[in-house]
């Protein structure tokens, strides 16, 4: 399970929303993200989008996904988060 709490964030991040579409389906929409400069909180400024997927309402809101779309949206997270962590050399090319 995953913790909760009020702990620091890095400069970088992607940001989920679930859109209605007319055709009944939801979208998950994932977005770049930085850090906006701010005054003791944490906002965040949308860079560009980074992908979508859709999904049958139902299953999202009952969230029975099957176990590889569930692996899918995790593994595109990481992958997108590393990949712009690279850039600033969070990631060693080769490990």
């Amino acid at each position: 399970m995953m913790k909760r709490g009020d702990e620091a964030r890095g400069d970088i991040g992607v940001v989920a929303s679930l859109v209605p579409r007319p055709d009944g389906t939801l979208r998950l929409v994932l977005d770049d993200v930085v850090i906006a400069p701010s005054t003791g909180m944490t906002l965040w400024r949308v860079r560009g989008s980074y992908t979508f997927v859709d999904w049958p309402r139902d299953k999202v809101a009952n969230m029975k996904l099957s176990p590889r779309d569930y692996q899918r949206l995790g593994e595109n997270l990481l992958a997108r988060l590393l990949a712009r962590r690279s850039t600033d050399g969070f990631v060693v090319p080769g490990e």
